[in-house]
């Protein structure tokens, strides 16, 4: 059985293995799925996806977090989220993918699965801040990124797209920076 990360109302998730290659195959296949993940959008490839696949486990063993299986109570396979690392800025971003279907069934998911994961991320890493990359014509990531207490920093390219980059400071720092 697999680490459990964080169990949600409604959700958990866990780690990957090489066994869930097929199942990110199947979310990946779906254009809609990658709309804000690449510049095309476009659905990916077997191997591109296997290419994610393996990062996410390097990234797993190496840093102690990664993109994380999505699962529903039912453990059904609604997408990944977590954290990726940034090569443009050396920070570390939240991240996810979920299945189009899942979300419009479940419109509130995505919201509760950031929220939770923030706090186990704050919870068990020293990082002093996250970050949300957000391409500029994603309104919907926008509007999360704020509510989930996100504020604007910068526009750059990541990942060769236009994103307009968020962050949210850990509460240590937050009362570093209040007390200052």
């Amino acid at each position: 059985m697999q680490d459990l990360i964080v169990r949600g109302k409604g959700f958990s998730l866990e780690p990957f293995s090489t066994s869930d290659l097929s199942l990110l195959s199947t979310l990946h296949a779906k254009s809609d799925a990658n709309r804000f993940l690449s510049r095309s959008g476009k659905g990916w490839s077997q191997e591109r996806t296997s290419e994610w696949l393996e990062k996410a486990l390097i990234d797993q063993d190496r840093h102690g977090f990664s993109p994380f299986k999505l699962a529903l109570d039912d453990q059904s396979f609604a997408g990944w989220a977590g954290f990726t690392a940034l090569e443009e800025t050396s920070e570390i971003a939240l991240h996810y993918c979920i299945d189009p279907d899942v979300q419009e069934l479940h419109p509130e998911l995505l919201g509760k699965v950031s929220a939770e994961l923030i706090e186990w991320f704050f919870e068990t890493t020293y990082f002093s801040h996250l970050v949300d990359c957000v391409r500029t014509d994603d309104r919907e990531g926008r509007i999360l990124a704020q509510s989930l207490g996100f504020s604007y920093r910068e526009s750059r390219r990541i990942f060769d797209m236009p994103c307009d980059v968020f962050q949210r400071l850990s509460p240590s720092m937050q009362t570093l920076v209040a007390s200052a």
